[in-house]
């Protein structure tokens, strides 16, 4: 069952990639693949996730060109994560609705990357996954007033800093991104994920950009790393916090 995980995962996070590409491109979500460098139809052994890659030494088979090291990474992480997601859950419901919630998270941090765009179908597609997977369990007002908090703050952040510095801070992309993670988290792990992205985002800047200060950079790929130690290490990162603060004097 690992490896079948770990092969979904991969799968699926070459498919939405390519997705991704041909939404961009405005070329059709179907047909055949191709090289975007030489336009040469792919083979079945051209699409294996991640072995082709390695196999081709990340060069295209036809013309010598350079593949998508953001494509293999895609691939690579989104197949690990679907692994640790069924050690971590099991098989159930919950399994589900985050192997799909991290799919396309990956995919928009993909397509991010690549043209710094956060797509409004991708965010509707997860909340509609998120109804999708209700369980009994869940009360259904929570699951849209845990959005509020944090989309909320950050709708009045980013007003109060245009209104003081005339620039934006952030996307209205990434802000409906975060609503939309409040609808699949509770409104704690949901500030946990903005926090985890920020700092991540700002040790970023400090390395890549120190010279850029304010030029726009992606930030889903942050919100991804945010929600992936959120989901796994999330207790033990706020019990440790919880717990620095009460030492406090």
């Amino acid at each position: 069952m690992s490896v079948f995980f770990f092969l979904l995962g991969s799968v699926l996070a070459s498919f939405s990639c390519c997705m991704a590409d041909r939404w961009l491109s405005r070329q059709s979500p179907l047909g055949r693949s191709q090289c975007p460098h030489c336009g040469h139809q792919l083979a079945f052994n051209d699409l294996i996730p991640v072995l082709s890659f390695l196999f081709l030494k990340g060069r295209c088979r036809y013309c010598g060109s350079r593949i998508s090291i953001w494509l293999f990474g895609c691939e690579l992480l989104n197949g690990s994560l679907f692994l640790c997601l069924y050690h971590f859950y099991g098989i159930n419901i919950l399994l589900a609705r985050y192997l799909i919630l991290f799919t396309v998270l990956l995919a928009s941090a993909y397509l991010d990357i690549i043209s710094l765009q956060v797509s409004d179908a991708l965010l509707v597609f997860l909340l509609a996954w998120r109804v999708i997977t209700f369980q009994s369990a869940d009360h259904l007002p929570s699951v849209f007033t845990n959005a509020l908090p944090v989309a909320g703050f950050l709708i009045a952040f980013s007003l109060m800093f245009r209104l003081i510095r005339k620039k934006q801070p952030m996307g209205l992309g990434d802000i409906k991104l975060f609503f939309i993670l409040g609808c699949y988290f509770s409104w704690e792990r949901n500030l946990l994920i903005l926090l985890i992205s920020c700092l991540s985002g700002i040790i970023y800047c400090l390395i890549f950009q120190r010279k850029k200060a304010f030029q726009p950079f992606p930030f889903v790929p942050f919100i991804l790393i945010g929600a992936i130690l959120t989901v796994f290490f999330g207790r033990q990162l706020v019990s440790f916090y919880l717990l620095r603060i009460g030492q406090l004097p």
